[in-house]
């Protein structure tokens, strides 16, 4: 992940498609692949504006093999910082709430890529509430 711009309310990020899966699918176990109870409070947004994100993030259908081949090229996204938030908060439950056993499995990646993307994006968040 590479902090591009900030302009107003959006922070531009550069993400890789690995970076890309890795939100879509923390957001997608958080939406749907996991009970969790209480779930605005714990991730601090409705759940429909979970989804709306998730939808936003991969509007098309994910195609794992562009990814694993390498055909894919980073994009830049613009968040809110909510929307980061969401994310953060997305990777924290995914991260909490899945075994670490079934983690690859459920998600593509290992518990400690998806904890090192989350400390980026709370790093970044701290970096922008200081300027």
């Amino acid at each position: 992940m590479e902090f591009i711009d900030k302009n107003g309310d959006n922070v531009i990020i550069k993400i890789s498609p690995k970076e890309r899966m890795m939100i879509n699918n923390a957001l997608n176990e958080t939406c749907n692949g996991m009970k969790i109870p209480d779930f605005e409070n714990r991730v601090g947004f409705p759940k429909e504006l979970v989804r709306a994100l998730l939808a936003e993030i991969y509007p098309e259908k994910l195609d794992l093999t562009k990814i694993i081949d390498g055909n894919e090229n980073d994009i830049q996204i613009s968040l809110t910082q909510n929307k980061m938030l969401m994310i953060a908060n997305a990777f924290h439950e995914t991260c909490k709430g899945i075994s670490v056993r079934a983690f690859h499995a459920r998600t593509g990646v290992y518990l400690e890529e998806m904890q090192s993307l989350l400390a980026e994006f709370l790093k970044l968040q701290k970096n922008l509430e200081e300027k």
